[in-house]
């Protein structure tokens, strides 16, 4: 009886102690922390959905990767993330929880990184395209901006020069400027760059491209409205990577080598031909006179067997190398990521060579429960041999450039002269003597140094669950050197010419933001309130002389110039003040809306126009979280729009100011300086370049994104554009920076991407891109037409701005072909019988109809193939150096095929820039194929080992005739857009490859 009852009892109080302890488990919460990786390449991963199962209850990772949670303990965590396979995890007693989520190849979509934050890109309502590491660093690159060449929609990048280190122009959606510059703005984590072509500064030329994590590139007025007076050629959103977690240090080593030849060469006359050439030009050009014939063919006779190949003597098999190594770890709290990178590139032209060095540290700390410091440093160093380019990015000379005197030097010149000296092109009566030798132009110095320094300081607050504060600072600071100086052996650039230019820039940037994010039932709330300051300040020096005892200093010792030329400084001061702000609100994940809008002022204009709003609304709804397409094909369906105003501020600083112009009175010691206007009539009513653009969009996915569809209509219209005009000499001022038209942009963007077979051992993927868009300038003030020389009377000019016209269309005399005697015939439009410019018209335009692109990846078992090609159709280039080489007067070298041009070479006939010599520049390219292999690393103790070989630009399909209708598609310059100068020629490249992780 008494044993009875004691089990009853003790079986009582076991079961108020098991209820009493699940009462407590359930009631118990803890808090998990920690972060969460990609099992690819170990980086970070930002917005990773985080839920505890059963509930409402969820969080994501921040922008390093990082998240936390409350829940009970015992609970199971999902963490999912597109482009990645959920996966779900019981919480246990340790409060930390790393993750490393498995790459899903049916499904590439991921976090879409926007202005001050990040959002799902199932959740986005703007337009963007996105290129992630593993796809950058596929081909051997100098610059992060070749790395996304014929990848993404909407987006052109084009290479201006073939060049080591040569520099990359991107368009977003066409052009939207004159004068105002067309590239887009560029943030680096976070910080936007004072970035623009027109002022020379490129923020991402420094960059590693290892480094990166991803490129996105904001397209519409909503994902680009919150960086205001910057956005309207869009934005490049760039995330370099960040340390991760680890149980040791993480090392990632990678180098490439290569081997680089010039892709095409001119076909040009030998020693023979030319000769011939100019024989046959001598007898036939009768109206010149018996003794100029007489003698030239007497000079003829006595060249002798020479034949100079100066291709030959100037081109090279280059060779390029780079060596990247990268160390990350730590733990959730503080962690880190340090790369170190080495690149060096002979060009294809001899002395010609680019070398870089870069590192980086960044920094992830947690300070306290409530603050995180995340730090970003980079350094960098790059030194650039050029040879003399012509390629609209300086004035000198085609015969004294250094391609265009390789092209046009006769072949009859010998190299060396007797003694052994380069030989003087000026003694040969047949060659143009202003040119230089092409040989002798490789000694010449053409140097570029660059280092630069840049730091990123972040400090976040969370002040409560749902609201964080961010104080941002940032300091960039570059240093430049060009020097110039032309020994004695370049006589015909002048008597031993010095240059020395160097300048400073320092850009510094701090700002401060509220970011609150709540969930109230099925309505999500993200409302985002900040302002910053950016400053920048540049001072610059050139000096320059002629005439030195020696070549020993070059230009080092300007000072012992026989004749110094003035020195020349400029000091800039450039500021911008900005409040901006979001609201981005949804209902059920289901229906969203974002506004964006950002108050800016800017020192480049004056107080009358110093400041200036700009704004944007979208709004998507996600069809495929609708309960009737919840057991459809479609995992992803999403409906796009979005409208408002973005501005460009990209002009020279003072333009609206009346400046004074320092103005040389004589010449020697003692000279006199006065002090009076400058050129330019100042503007005080200068304003922004506004352009307002309306976006409709759809994405969709298929079969788990097996199947990707993003489509894109836009219009893009830009008010007030920027133009230098030319003045009447009666104003006493030879131009005015004025707001002078309207520009309209618009075009249909297609991305597609399909996962074609995948099993076990196999797997096929094809991704496509195709843009069109329409270039038309709208209207021009007061109806004149805009020459690229600025005004309306440029009879030089070959690119004009004119109502119903695109930007910069080609401005020349038809040519209709050849007569009986073998003499062009062009159009005479005012019908006078006098050909000039007054019968020049609208022949073509260097914007191409439509781009595309498209890229394919096969993997058998370790083994993968990738192949990238890239496309343009309709533009046309102006082939100025075949104009040159065409010449029927013999003075220079000219090409092989020169009867196709004129029959019957003589003195009298009539030669014009016409449209004869502007050519269709559509191509097709092979831009890269790789074949990589994954070996077992365990053997060695590593990670992963994969071996590649590769080759760019193999294969090129196009009619144009000159070195490549890429390279010289900008030329460096807007204003001579698609104008053939002789760039530096394009290479073609072979490639082996190692990356090795351990």
């Amino acid at each position: 009886m008494l044993k009875n009852k004691i089990l009853k009892r003790l079986n009582s109080l076991m079961f108020s102690a098991f209820v009493l302890a699940g009462a407590l488990a359930y009631g118990q919460e803890k808090t998990i922390s920690g972060t969460v990786v990609s099992s690819d390449d170990g980086m970070v991963i930002p917005g990773v959905n985080i839920v505890e199962k059963g509930t409402a209850n969820g969080a994501s990772t921040d922008f390093d990767g990082n998240y936390s949670i409350n829940v009970s303990e015992g609970a199971v965590l999902i963490f999912s993330y597109i482009g990645f396979r959920t996966q779900e995890i019981t919480v246990s007693s340790s409060n930390t929880i790393n993750v490393t989520l498995e790459q899903d190849v049916s499904a590439l979509d991921e976090v879409v990184v926007t202005g001050y934050g990040g959002v799902q890109r199932n959740e986005f309502v703007g337009a963007t395209s996105v290129v992630k590491a593993a796809e950058i660093v596929q081909q051997p690159i100098t610059t992060v901006e070749q790395g996304i060449r014929g990848r993404l929609a909407g987006v052109q990048v084009v290479q201006s020069s073939g060049a080591p280190g040569a520099g990359v122009s991107i368009r977003v959606r066409g052009l939207t400027s004159f004068a105002g510059g067309n590239e887009p703005l560029y943030v680096i984590d976070g910080i936007p760059l004072f970035n623009d072509d027109v002022r020379g500064l490129n923020g991402i030329s420094s960059l590693n491209p290892n480094d990166i994590a991803s490129i996105e590139v904001l397209k519409d007025a909503s994902s680009t409205a919150i960086y205001g007076s910057r956005a309207a050629n869009g934005v490049v959103q760039i995330t370099t990577k960040g340390g991760t977690a680890s149980d040791g240090i993480k090392v990632n080593y990678n180098a490439f080598a290569s081997f680089q030849d010039v892709r095409k060469r001119f076909n040009l006359m030998t020693g023979d031909q030319f000769i011939a050439f100019a024989t046959e030009y001598y007898n036939n050009s009768t109206e010149l006179s018996e003794e100029e014939r007489t003698t030239s063919l007497a000079n003829l006779n006595a060249v002798g067997n020479v034949n100079t190949d100066w291709q030959d003597e100037v081109y090279r098999t280059g060779f390029h190398h780079s060596h990247n190594v990268s160390f990350t770890g730590g733990d959730n709290d503080n962690n880190y990521y340090v790369s170190a990178n080495y690149m060096n590139q002979e060009g294809v032209i001899e002395t010609t060579d680019f070398e870089r060095i870069a590192l980086r540290l960044n920094l992830q700390n947690k300070l306290s429960e409530k603050f995180r410091l995340n730090s970003r440093v980079s350094l960098s160093q790059s030194v650039n041999n050029g040879f003399l380019a012509s390629d609209g990015t300086n004035t000198r000379n085609f015969g004294k450039s250094g391609i265009g005197s390789t092209l046009i030097a006769a072949p009859t010149v010998p190299v060396f002269d007797a003694d052994g000296n380069f030989n003087s092109v000026a003694p040969y009566i047949f060659s143009d003597t202003d040119q230089e030798n092409p040989a002798a132009l490789l000694e010449a110095l053409d140097r570029n140094r660059v280092n630069r320094a840049q730091a990123v300081l972040s400090l976040s607050y969370n002040i409560t669950d749902n609201l964080t504060n961010v104080t941002r600072g940032s300091v960039d600071y570059v240093d430049r050197k060009s020097d110039f100086y032309s020994p004695r052996a370049l006589s015909q650039l002048g008597s031993q010419v010095a240059q020395l230019e160097t300048s400073q820039n320092l850009n510094t940037l701090i700002e401060d933001y509220l970011n609150y994010k709540n969930t109230f039932g099925k309505v999500g709330v993200d409302v985002l309130l900040g302002a910053s300051g950016q400053f920048e300040e540049r001072n610059s020096i050139f000096l320059a002389g002629t005439g030195f005892p020696s070549d020993a200093l070059q230009n080092n010792a300007i000072q012992a110039a026989g004749t110094l030329a003035v020195p020349q400084t400029l000091t800039v001061d450039q500021s911008l003040v900005s409040f901006f702000g979001r609201v981005q609100l949804d209902y059920d994940k289901k229906y969203l809306i974002s506004l964006n809008a950002r108050r800016d002022g800017s020192s480049v204009f004056s107080e009358n126009n110093q400041w200036a709003n700009f704004a944007a609304i979208g709004g998507a709804w996600r069809i495929s979280e609708e309960d009737f397409m919840k057991d459809g094909i479609f995992n992803n369906l999403k409906l796009r729009a979005s409208t408002g105003s973005v501005g460009n501020q990209a002009i020279q600083p003072y333009q609206s100011l009346s400046l004074g112009s320092i103005i040389l009175t004589g010449q020697g010691a003692g000279t006199g300086i006065s002090v009076g206007l400058a050129p330019n009539l100042p503007n005080p009513n200068l304003t922004w370049e506004t352009t307002v653009q309306t976006n409709f969009g759809i994405d969709a996915g298929i079969f788990n994104d097996k199947y990707r569809f993003s489509f894109d209509y836009y219009i893009k219209t830009t008010n007030d554009l920027l133009a230098t005009v030319a003045l009447p000499q009666s104003s006493g001022f030879t131009s005015i920076v004025d707001n002078v038209g309207k520009v309209e942009n618009k075009g249909v963007e297609l991305q597609i991407g399909a996962d074609l077979f995948e099993n076990e051992d196999w797997y096929f993927s094809v991704d496509a891109q195709y843009s069109r868009n329409k270039n038309e300038i709208l209207e021009t003030k007061d109806d004149q037409d805009i020459f690229s020389g600025g005004g309306n009377d440029a009879s030089g000019s070959t690119a004009i701005v004119r109502p119903g016209e695109s930007l910069f269309s080609f401005f020349a005399v038809k040519f209709l072909g050849l007569d009986d005697t073998g003499a062009p015939i062009y159009e005479d439009l005012d019908g006078n019988d006098v050909i000039n410019g007054a019968d020049r018209q609208v022949v073509g335009s260097p914007l191409p109809d439509f781009i595309y692109g498209f890229n394919t990846t096969l993997k058998y078992k370790k083994l993968t193939f990738l192949t990238n090609w890239q496309g343009v159709s309709g533009a046309t280039v102006n082939n100025v150096a075949l104009f040159r080489l065409t010449n029927p007067i013999p003075d220079a070298n000219r090409v092989a095929n020169l009867r196709d041009f004129y029959p019957t070479p003589r003195s009298d006939l009539f030669r014009i820039r016409s449209d004869r010599f502007i050519e269709d520049a559509s191509y097709l390219r092979l831009a890269n194929i790789r074949l990589g292999y994954d070996f077992d690393g365990a053997i060695l103790g590593l990670d992963n080992i994969n071996l590649y070989v590769s080759a760019q630009n193999i294969l090129t399909i196009t009619d144009y005739s000159g070195f490549d209708p890429e390279v010289n598609s900008f030329s460096g310059n807007d204003l001579r857009q698609g104008v053939d100068l002789a760039a530096y020629p394009a290479s073609k490249t072979f490639t082996v490859g190692l990356n090795v992780r351990f």
